[in-house]
């Protein structure tokens, strides 16, 4: 059996990376679907919501006034319209963050 030259041995290394390389593009490819699937599926959801009339429960936070668009976790603590009203404190620092689930309502003849 002959020896394997430096050559050879280069093409069967990039070839193993080159089949490595391929798994990982197609899981990512596979992530990137079900995540793209997942926020469809949400802004679906969003939409049904907005379409059928559903109030959102609002709140305000200094001088305005913000929609609670949907519940979430934040720093691993649910936050409810519940939450925010009992924590103003909360509801100011997600403000000043610029929490996309708050939303603010545009002022009356404005």
């Amino acid at each position: 059996m002959a020896e394997l030259t430096d050559d050879q041995k280069l093409i069967a290394s990039l070839t193993k990376q080159v089949e490595t390389l391929t798994a990982e593009k197609v899981k990512a490819e596979n992530d990137l679907a079900e995540a793209v699937k997942v926020v469809t599926e949400l802004k679906g959801k969003l939409s049904e919501k907005q379409e059928a009339g559903s109030k959102l429960p609002t709140l305000k936070v200094g001088e305005d006034t913000y929609e609670l668009v949907t519940e979430f976790l934040y720093q691993n603590q649910e936050v409810t319209h519940q939450v925010l009203k009992e924590n103003p404190d909360l509801a100011a620092a997600l403000v000043a963050d610029g929490c996309g689930n708050l939303k603010k309502v545009a002022k009356k003849g404005k």
